[in-house]
């Protein structure tokens, strides 16, 4: 967590030097960095190279580059225990949130009516003050498309920016959600791939329960 293996340029690893290679979860440890993120130590073992050590922020899907060998068999309801509950005291409005990072969906209940919103805040090179237009790629060859999604824009302090967008699901896009994995989303011309789509899609089933 102090020194970069295989330094390239920052504070990232030359991925040469990374790509393909298998490791051994040998620990983890659980620790708040310097702002008070609560993150995770993972000590690694790779035959070749030896012992490595991984900052692990398991919020942030994104910056997550592993594949687990033979997938994972998570219980169920497993995601369920990660979203937060808020009263609106003013309004009467009931909060559930799945604060997944990046990609989350915001389920909000009045007067026993409940809406189910989805909101995006995805890296992208190109500035889209104004822009409209959301496309959400599904596996198998599904798709849902939102031409009227107002896409905002924010610098990330590199020279890109973080492109945003907070649209209103109808009860079609929730079920297409909940039953295929969200593969590619486009916030304009902006493109990203989703990454562990299966969480998305049980956490919309923990929502709608």
């Amino acid at each position: 967590l102090k020194n970069v293996f295989s330094n390239g340029s920052g504070r990232s690893s030359k991925y040469e030097s990374l790509v393909d290679k298998v490791f051994k979860v040998l620990s983890y440890e659980a620790y708040k960095n310097s702002i008070g993120t609560e993150k995770y130590k993972l000590k690694l073992e790779n035959a070749e190279i030896g012992i490595l050590y991984y900052d692990y922020d398991a919020k942030v899907d994104l910056l997550f580059p592993f594949e687990v060998i033979g997938g994972l068999t998570l219980p169920d309801d497993f995601y369920c225990k990660g979203i937060t509950e808020t009263v609106d005291k003013f309004t009467g409005e009931t909060k559930y949130n799945t604060n997944s990072g990046g990609i989350f969906f915001l389920k909000v209940v009045k007067d026993k009516t409940s809406k189910i919103y989805l909101s995006i805040n995805q890296p992208g090179a190109t500035l889209t003050v104004g822009k409209k237009g959301l496309t959400i790629l599904l596996e198998n060859n599904k798709k849902i498309e939102k031409p009227n999604a107002d896409i905002k824009a924010n610098p990330n302090g590199s020279g890109g920016y973080y492109n945003s967008t907070f649209v209103e699901l109808t009860l079609a896009e929730i079920n297409l959600l909940k039953a295929n994995n969200m593969t590619d989303l486009r916030l304009y011309v902006n493109d990203t791939e989703v990454q562990n789509g299966a969480k998305y899609k049980e956490l919309l089933k923990c929502l709608t329960k």
